[in-house]
């Protein structure tokens, strides 16, 4: 993601960001998270010891350790517009907005780089009054959901433990497809404040606290945009937004090969972290370093090569299983908005989430399937701090508010959204249509 200029980038409806062969400033070998974090702080402009809130300024440093939700997620957006991350955080609004008037320091005279608008009567606020209501005071973890995610993980311990008994591996392929659902299921805890459920997330060759950036700062709050990392992460494997500039291997060739490369992904990522340390580039945390203690486990019982070997089947296992249910979960099919296509006029940033997921009919409603397989995808982004668990019982709430609003979210069923995403990726033409029905 590279910093802001004076000249739009003309395939980009919702800012001035280069999405060329130099992504964020960075090659692919070495493009992080951070890399996303630093070039939107330096695209949103605000100085680097404060914070944006739709107009206003603020110095959060003195409240970052009493924040609710965690100080980490207060740190890593020092110097950049929140505005988006504030709003889907906080499902009642009334105490922090209290807060927040002790540590403004100023007006932004700028205008914000995003196009999102909250209007106290819009599409959004609304909605998310209503959810707060049904809601009440409780919107964290249920007894459930932390039960589920236990016995996912115990899954994983038992089919990792045979795996390193026996040597097979076809119990390296269990492995990895528990340890695939188990990851699934914790991100509904990594978008919460700091909890040890979310290091479950670690136990993959991915990192909890880059997807806390990557994934919850920046694709959740803008969804297949180019301000979305998760849009352009894949970026010159795969090129999801329908450009005219899409050369001839990109448009035919990459549906196919992709399937190929879905193994190395995750193996390939976790390489990039250690060389980006051992060079300097990011720190390494704890949780980083679980991967190698599989290794290490698996290498003892089985010899250093079986081992190594047992251990990327694992993970190479787990790459397969999580990129196939991640990229056909709700994002990428030709009838649901990607950068470049026509925007609702309603900039509202809910109808700007409806127009850019796609909700899988065979798993609405259902946390068990919802948790492991992303469903339920709708209400995650709109409200990704609810508990997967407490989620089915707001469509009531979403139905309503669209009727309302004469807006609708997308439906399709999965055979649609797997054949989808492979067509999105030939897509060069742009959708002149806005994706919801009747939300002109």
């Amino acid at each position: 993601m590279g910093g802001g200029g004076s000249n739009p980038d003309p395939q980009s409806s919702y800012a001035e960001f280069r999405v060329q062969n130099n992504i964020w400033g960075a090659k692919f070998l070495d493009r992080t998270s951070w890399d996303w974090l630093k070039g939107k702080g330096k695209d949103d402009s605000v100085p680097s010891h404060l914070w944006r809130i739709h107009d206003g300024l603020y110095d959060l440093e003195e409240f970052a350790s009493r924040h609710p939700g965690g100080e980490s997620w207060i740190r890593i957006t020092r110097g950049s517009d929140i505005t988006e991350a504030f709003e889907a955080s906080h499902v009642h609004p009334d105490v922090p907005e209290g807060l927040l008037k002790k540590y403004r320091v100023g007006e932004a005279t700028w205008p914000r780089r995003s196009p999102f608008t909250f209007h106290p009567q819009g599409f959004y606020r609304t909605l998310k009054k209503r959810v707060g209501e049904r809601l009440g005071k409780e919107n964290g973890p249920t007894w459930k959901s932390r039960l589920f995610q236990d016995l996912l993980l115990v899954a994983f311990l038992l089919a990792f433990l045979r795996a390193a008994v026996t040597g097979a591996r076809l119990w390296a392929v269990v492995t990895g497809t528990c340890l695939a659902l188990a990851i699934n299921y914790a991100h509904n805890f990594f978008h919460m404040r700091d909890n040890v459920r979310m290091y479950v997330f670690d136990l993959s060759c991915w990192s909890s606290r880059e997807w806390r950036i990557s994934h919850a700062l920046s694709h959740h709050l803008f969804p297949n945009t180019i301000l979305d990392a998760e849009i352009i992460m894949f970026y010159p494997f795969l090129d999801y937004l329908p450009r005219a500039s899409k050369g001839f291997l990109l448009k035919y060739f990459s549906r196919i090969y992709i399937n190929f490369l879905f193994p190395i992904f995750m193996p390939l990522d976790l390489t990039k972290r250690y060389l980006n340390a051992v060079v300097g580039k990011q720190s390494l945390h704890p949780e980083n370093l679980l991967p190698l203690a599989e290794l290490a486990i698996l290498a003892f019982s089985r010899g250093f090569g079986e081992g190594l070997s047992l251990w990327m089947w694992i993970h190479g296992s787990c790459s397969v299983v999580f990129l196939i249910i991640g990229l056909t979960a709700a994002h990428h099919h030709e009838d649901i908005f990607h950068d470049g296509d026509r925007p609702s006029p309603d900039r509202d940033w809910g109808v700007g989430q409806l127009q850019a997921i796609g909700e899988r009919t065979e798993v609405m409603g259902s946390p068990w399937l919802s948790g492991i397989t992303f469903g339920d995808h709708i209400l995650h982004h709109l409200f990704p701090t609810v508990d997967a668990f407490r989620l089915p019982a707001l469509y009531p709430v979403l139905e309503e508010t669209c009727r309302e609003f004469h807006v609708q979210f997308n439906r399709f069923t999965y055979p649609e959204l797997v054949i989808g995403m492979y067509r999105q990726t030939g897509r060069t033409v742009t959708n002149p249509k806005i994706p919801i029905s009747n939300c002109e």
